[in-house]
């Protein structure tokens, strides 16, 4: 699934590629299921102007001055600009169609992904913790959001209202460079190992956010490419060997979700 860094790598692509101050003219509705909002809502986005582009976690927001377009890109989903002239893609699931002959493409092969149109953008930022590329992102909000919690550091990890934009793969990134086993409890962390938690998790979406934005073209969002993988500390196999000690990298599950880490290097 798309995690922080990669939905801001395809923020700043649309900004990049100049969609801002743009008006949306029309749309065409390859794929209804991915809509979580009446259709009938569409009708108050035609000559709408987008005004920005921003981020909620893993949701990427068209502001429209009054309405937001809400795309959540889940498992496979990415968002394109194109000519109208240009052959469809294979995975093409909605358009919407802007001035200059141009429209975004929702490319989405697992049609995982999720779209919403709504006036009321607080729906989704009540249920985010602060940006933790952000300075309201704090070490004093991580402890108090986790201590007194039961579940594994793994699965608060996990939680978009913990930490939003967080994702299995760079939690697993988190825990090793913070030396952390996934399967420690809060209330069992020293206050330095919360700081190194706390710094790693800034340091680890920071390092991957920066690497991702740069990427160009805009890489695909399965995160397999050998740009991805160049990024990470860990080896997610279970046959690879830890970058710190060679130790092999043992996994398990946790919140469904496999769980790579050293044994040696966290504790």
């Amino acid at each position: 699934m798309p995690e922080l860094p990669y939905v801001e790598a395809n923020r700043q692509y649309l900004i990049d590629q100049g969609i801002v101050g743009n008006k949306i003219t029309g749309y065409q509705i390859l794929f209804q299921p991915a809509f979580k909002t009446p259709i009938p809502n569409l009708s108050n986005i035609i000559d709408r102007v987008i005004r920005s582009i921003e981020r909620l976690g893993k949701f990427i927001v068209l502001d429209l001055n009054g309405y937001y377009l809400v795309f959540h890109l889940r498992m496979s989903g990415q968002l394109t600009l194109v000519k109208n002239t240009n052959a469809p893609h294979p995975h093409l699931r909605n358009i919407f169609q802007l001035e200059e002959d141009r429209s975004i493409w929702f490319v989405d092969q697992r049609k995982f992904g999720e779209i919403w149109i709504t006036n009321d953008i607080s729906i989704f930022e009540n249920k985010l913790s602060p940006d933790p590329l952000g300075e309201h992102f704090t070490l004093d909000w991580l402890v108090k959001s986790t201590i007194s919690r039961r579940k594994t550091i793994k699965s608060l990890l996990l939680e978009q209202n913990i930490v939003a934009g967080m994702g299995n793969i760079f939690a697993d990134e988190v825990l090793f460079l913070a030396g952390l086993l996934p399967t420690r409890k809060p209330a069992d962390l020293s206050e330095l190992q919360y700081h190194n938690l706390y710094e790693c998790v800034v340091r680890v979406l920071s390092d991957a956010t920066e690497t991702m934005v740069n990427i160009k073209p805009l890489p695909k969002p399965d995160q397999k490419s050998g740009n991805f993988k160049s990024m990470l500390y860990l080896p997610r196999t279970r046959d690879g060997c830890c970058t710190n000690c060679e130790s092999h990298i043992n996994s398990t599950v946790i919140s469904q979700r496999t769980t790579y880490f050293c044994p040696e290097c966290q504790i």
